[in-house]
């Protein structure tokens, strides 16, 4: 079974920020790491931001790979949306992933993955849409016939 934990953003920068008190003060990095139960290594990188970047160099870092989606990137996909997918060559009016990764891959030139961009759109504020299921050719009077 794999852990299921989260890092704890707030105590590591507090964490960061006692250390490089500490350093500022002239406390050598060893001392400073066994005070603050991190490596050597942990306390030297800490002293080369404290160098390359004298302004807030406690600060974290966005985690992970940049998106390839700019913000124009996100306007046109929810323009697109709000677009009927007849528009764009579709022979029905239901938007898919895969659809809108096709159109903006083809209006764009970036590909995502439709797993992905769902992750996207849910950042965007949409849910996921459950067509209603009905019958192409309905014939209401024989149903209603047949039902009551």
């Amino acid at each position: 079974m794999a852990k299921e934990y989260r890092r704890d953003f707030h105590a590591l920068e507090v964490r960061r920020r006692r250390g490089m008190a500490m350093l500022a003060e002239g406390k050598t990095q060893g001392e400073v790491a066994r005070r603050c139960k991190v490596t050597t290594a942990c306390t030297n990188h800490w002293a080369k931001l404290m160098r390359a970047r004298p302004h807030k160099p406690w600060a974290g870092r966005k985690l992970g790979k940049p998106s390839k989606l700019t913000k124009r990137h996100k306007i046109f996909l929810e323009r697109a949306i709000k677009t009927s997918p007849l528009k764009f060559g579709f022979f029905t009016e239901l938007w898919t992933l895969p659809r809108l990764a096709g159109v903006l891959e083809e209006k764009t030139g970036i590909k995502i993955h439709p797993a992905h961009l769902w992750k996207v759109l849910d950042t965007l504020g949409y849910s996921p849409q459950k067509p209603e299921k009905r019958a192409l050719t309905s014939n209401r009077g024989f149903r209603r016939n047949r039902f009551e």
